[in-house]
């Protein structure tokens, strides 16, 4: 385990890292910006290493620094700290790139130019000295970095990487989220489409999960660029969403609420009620979805880049499923769509299911072997006895489901289940 010095070190040498990238960038690329270091200034005395703006003048000046800090930091701390370093410098070129994203056009994401690739690729040339558990816990970012290394970034959610380092230092064992792990604010008013796009991704995953061994509930179709989803609680609700490139559309159903229309012959009734003013671009993707379920449905919503609707909030009419997937993934897991405890996968498993998920978003990858080794490991318990029996069969359902996200789970074929 990670100790506290450690974490603090660790994390000292990740923010020297961005602000070295803004020092050696300046304003405009051609002048460094002292200003940049002085919040930094005690991790680099402590290192030894004296920087000015004549020895960062040229590229071979700046990779000769570059090159001095990271000797000075596997000197003074560890070898495997100085990746930290590299690191940061990726997440301050990264952040250049993504100022120019528009999160409302998840899907147009510009390529990233030379200095991200160059830094991602900086990183990922070092992180293999990164010792447990931290590896694991940067893996989400060692994936995204091996996106952008073979161009393979499509949209982009977030990239705060800060909060991935904070997260960075588990021990493995169960727990719920920290409570300074704060997801940034979402609601219905303030989502967009991009963003129920990842939350259907997080709920899928967090489905497939625990279809490792117990039945599927969910059914996934297409990709997150264009696709269908549908969920059955298998008690009292369902619900079926859909999206492409204009936007997020999809009805629900709750058997409080099913009266309005339980009289009705099937082919009488009438979901696109629940969705007046649908803007047209969605209306043959509605149309398909809403002739699903037998047609029967409760409650309905839509959310474009200019227009956005869900049902009036009535109790118990399916609605609040929607209002769950326009919120923040912490509060989806753990808080108002509990969708871990409903699932019965444990917190350090939703977590992961978290990280995943954006990492399909950002193009998908592979499933490192230690996240493997956390999903496998058993789910809820009572007793210390799971409440389901792991079996290969579901196994393999869970690795076909995350490959339609993009997400590559290679299963030891001698698993013992």
């Amino acid at each position: 385990m990670i100790t506290t010095a450690d974490f603090a070190t660790w994390r000292d040498l990740f923010r020297l890292g961005i602000q070295f990238a803004k020092y050696v960038r300046g304003d405009g690329g051609s002048r460094p910006q002292p200003a940049a270091l002085v919040s930094t200034k005690h991790v680099l005395d402590a290192l030894g290493v004296r920087v000015s703006p004549e020895s960062v003048a040229s590229d071979a000046g700046r990779e000769q620094i570059r090159a001095q800090i990271h000797d000075a930091i596997a000197r003074t701390h560890e070898r495997g700290a100085a990746p930290l370093f590299s690191l940061g410098w990726c997440a301050a070129e990264v952040r250049v790139w993504a100022d120019a994203y528009d999160p409302n056009q998840p899907f147009s994401l510009a390529p990233p130019d030379e200095n991200v690739v160059r830094s991602a690729r900086r990183f990922l040339d070092e992180v293999e000295v990164i010792r447990l558990p931290a590896r694991i816990e940067l893996a989400e970012i060692e994936g995204w970095c091996q996106a952008v290394a073979a161009g393979r970034v499509h949209s982009l959610v977030t990239l705060d990487f800060g909060a991935y380092v904070d997260d960075a230092f588990l021990d493995g064992t169960p727990r719920a989220p920290p409570k300074s792990a704060i997801d940034e604010p979402s609601t219905f008013q303030t989502a967009t489409p991009a963003h129920i796009v990842e939350m259907v991704a997080l709920h899928h995953i967090v489905c497939s999960i625990a279809g490792m061994r117990m039945s599927s509930t969910s059914l996934f179709y297409g990709d997150l660029g264009e696709g269908m989803y549908a969920y059955d609680d298998e008690q009292e609700s369902h619900f079926v969403m859909g999206w492409n490139e204009h936007g997020v559309v999809g009805f629900a159903f709750h058997k409080y609420a099913a009266g309005e229309e339980s009289d009705v012959p099937e082919d009488e009734r009438n979901p696109m009620r629940h969705v007046p003013g649908l803007p047209r671009e969605l209306a043959d993707l509605a149309r398909e979805l809403s002739n699903q379920e037998r047609r029967w449905f409760t409650s309905g919503f839509y959310l474009t880049q200019s227009a956005r609707w869900i049902e009036p909030d009535h109790e118990y009419d399916g609605s609040e499923h929607f209002h769950v997937f326009a919120g923040t993934p912490r509060d989806a897991l753990f808080g108002k769509g509990d969708w871990a405890q409903n699932r019965s996968i444990r917190p350090d498993q939703a977590e992961l299911a978290r990280k995943l998920a954006k990492r399909a978003m950002r193009g998908g990858g592979d499933v490192t072997d230690e996240e493997l080794d956390l999903l496998l490991e058993p789910s809820s318990e009572i007793e210390g006895h799971p409440l389901s029996t792991l079996t290969l069969e579901g196994i393999e359902r869970t690795m076909n489901e995350f490959a339609k996200l993009g997400l590559r789970l290679n299963v030891p074929t001698d698993l013992d289940t």
